[in-house]
């Protein structure tokens, strides 16, 4: 009776003591998960309470508390050259020499980076390493039910003999597409039924391939010339704030063109009438357009870009008006001894002679046309254009340059 007395006493123990772990894990799941977003395309997980990002650079790892194990991606003398990348290497975290994760990093800089100076362009977490959290609280414990409930329906499902492997894909705000694949094993009693978790950079969607350059191109030059955001905004490539930003930023830089053209000083006009040349520059920058002619992947990060551009002829059709509201001013003012005004009537005239100048250009811009297209070869990466070859796109879309 004393022996069954001590068993029935280990049996109630052993129950006690597992309710109380799985409340704890329940708990610490629970409390982490408010820390990172809930669906698996925000690119947030969690290691051991340590909130991670992807993609990230290297260093946003390192300066958590982790070190590279490998030799020789740990030497300083090993250089990456631009969009050269590294193979998988580990890495674990300062106070644990047994655990760790792969990481493979890519120089997304305009120079030879050592490993530690490099971006991350995937992560892979295996099973038995860490007790790690994704959105939506799945963990190495979850199962493929949880992981469906979770996140919903895939991008893509393959079903092996022993498991099922879910394919889930995001855009980051800097356009980068990202893809996360999780492996989870048919047994739902399995140890740890989530075996894997990857995540990586697809570069070719990202800006590569006819498609993915296209999509780049299109939406950044609609967003920037036709006030249409939708494509540029979805795709990540700003928010629609700073889409709209860019497009005024472009307006605003062809008004102030329009005005040079046609001699107007426009550090004297008022707010009123600078709207009135953003009108005209809103409605001439509608009609250009352009193509993508020719692409062609570098192989090293890097993509060849031709591209065709229609400015409009404009300036053509404005030349013989701006030429009479000069006569119109010159008669207004034949009998003004310039020299003699002060400042303030000097500007007072200069913004007459805008209204005159905008008076007889203004209903033109609807008559335009766009003109034979301009061809130019450009060397882009993810980061697409850079800030020199939109100022040259800038100034041959606006008819600046030829």
């Amino acid at each position: 009776m004393k022996k069954l007395l001590t068993i029935i006493m280990c049996l109630c123990l052993c129950v006690q003591m597992t309710a109380c772990t799985l409340g704890e894990d329940t708990k610490w799941i629970k409390e982490d998960s408010k820390k990172i977003g809930s669906d698996i395309t925000c690119g947030q997980f969690m290691i051991d309470g340590v909130v991670f990002n992807f993609p990230m650079d290297l260093q946003d790892i390192l300066d958590k508390g982790w070190h590279i194990s490998n030799n020789i991606a740990n030497d300083k003398t090993f250089l990456l050259d631009v969009g050269e990348s590294a193979e998988e290497f580990q890495l674990f975290p300062d106070d644990d020499h047994e655990n760790s994760i792969l990481v493979s990093v890519v120089n997304m800089g305009d120079k030879k980076a050592t490993v530690d100076e490099c971006m991350v362009m995937s992560v892979r977490l295996k099973e038995n390493h860490f007790d790690y959290l994704l959105p939506g609280e799945i963990t190495r414990r979850s199962t493929q039910k949880d992981v469906e409930k979770a996140y919903g329906e895939p991008v893509e499902v393959e079903e092996k003999d022993r498991e099922k492997i879910y394919y889930y894909t995001y855009t980051t705000d800097e356009g980068f597409a990202c893809n996360v694949m999780l492996s989870v094993y048919n047994k739902e009693n399995a140890k740890n039924p989530l075996s894997e978790v990857y995540y990586w950079i697809d570069f070719e969607e990202s800006f590569g391939g006819d498609n993915g350059c296209q999509t780049y191109v299109d939406s950044t030059m609609k967003a920037s010339y036709h006030n249409d955001f939708e494509d540029y905004v979805n795709n990540g490539y700003d928010t629609k704030e700073g889409a709209e930003e860019l497009y005024q930023s472009e307006v605003e830089y062809y008004a102030y063109g329009i005005m040079e053209y046609s001699e107007v000083d426009y550090t004297c006009i008022t707010d009123e009438i600078f709207n009135e040349y953003c009108d005209i520059s809103k409605e001439v920058l509608s009609k250009v357009d352009w193509e993508l002619s020719d692409f062609e992947d570098n192989g090293d990060g890097t993509y060849k870009v031709e591209l065709t551009l229609f400015p409009t002829n404009y300036y053509d059709v404005i030349t013989s008006k701006v030429d009479e509201a000069i006569d119109e001013f010159n008669t207004k003012y034949e009998t003004v001894d310039f020299d003699v005004l002060s400042d303030d009537e000097m500007a007072e005239i200069e913004c007459d002679y805008a209204k005159i100048v905008l008076d007889s250009i203004k209903g033109l811009e609807k008559d335009i046309e766009v003109v034979s297209g301009i061809k130019r070869v450009y060397e882009i990466d993810v980061d697409g254009f850079t800030e020199t070859q939109w100022e040259e796109i800038d100034d041959i879309i606006m008819g600046f340059k030829s």
